[in-house]
């Protein structure tokens, strides 16, 4: 056990954030509100809000791309990507997602992962938002501005991903199965699944590629793994 001290506190009027990004270059925090509909933007020094991100129904994984200066925002309530400048925060173009959920409301994208050695976007969907049985991580390439392909997961709640560039390999909670799928990028297909014992809703996940550990955090116990 350790004592962890907080640098610095920031008092917040808005809840519920989900997922996050960083412009290393002017030093900003992009935080998805879920609740509140929007992006907010810190300053990654002094830790003071710069200004809500609007125009996003239910925001949720973001990455941003240093080379194009573009944040990537998972837009769960419109089932599509929203790319925002990075300079003045407009918006730049909406990549809309195959729907393909009974319902008809789409695939309500979630978790995602950047890929900053291959300069691509993976986006987990599908799934029990979209009242499916299996969902899919979606691969965007911001240089081609497209989706070129997809990963199908035996599972109806992706949750956090890892990647393993030294093998190509890419790790996924499957959190209905208590489960971690292991998948080949190259070929797109899952390799294995393991787990851990008593390991439940496992969500987040970290990957420590110079020593071979995987991170992974469930919420009910509480336990890291």
């Amino acid at each position: 056990d350790r004592d962890v001290t907080g640098v610095q506190t920031c008092a917040l009027p808005i809840c519920d954030f989900d997922h996050w990004a960083v412009d290393f270059k002017r030093g900003h925090v992009f935080v998805s509100a879920e609740g509140h509909q929007s992006v907010e933007v810190f300053d990654l020094k002094t830790g003071d809000h710069i200004t809500s991100i609007s125009g996003v129904k239910l925001p949720h994984g973001l990455a941003f791309d240093p080379v194009k200066d573009e944040l990537l925002v998972e837009d769960g309530g419109d089932s599509a990507l929203q790319i925002i400048s990075g300079e003045d925060f407009h918006k730049i173009d909406r990549i809309q997602l195959i729907d393909g959920s009974a319902t008809g409301k789409g695939d309500s994208p979630d978790s995602g992962i950047w890929d900053p050695q291959n300069r691509l976007f993976y986006m987990g969907n599908g799934g029990i938002s979209a009242k499916l049985e299996v969902s899919t991580i979606s691969i965007f390439s911001p240089d081609q501005n497209k989706i070129i392909g997809e990963i199908k997961v035996p599972t109806n709640n992706v949750e956090s991903m890892a990647l393993d560039n030294a093998h190509h390999h890419l790790f996924v909670n499957m959190r209905d199965h208590k489960e971690i799928g292991e998948f080949d990028l190259n070929t797109k297909q899952m390799i294995r699944t393991f787990t851990a014992d008593g390991m439940n809703r496992n969500t987040s996940m970290a990957i420590d590629n110079k020593n071979g550990r995987l991170f992974v955090v469930g919420r009910d116990p509480a336990i890291l793994y």
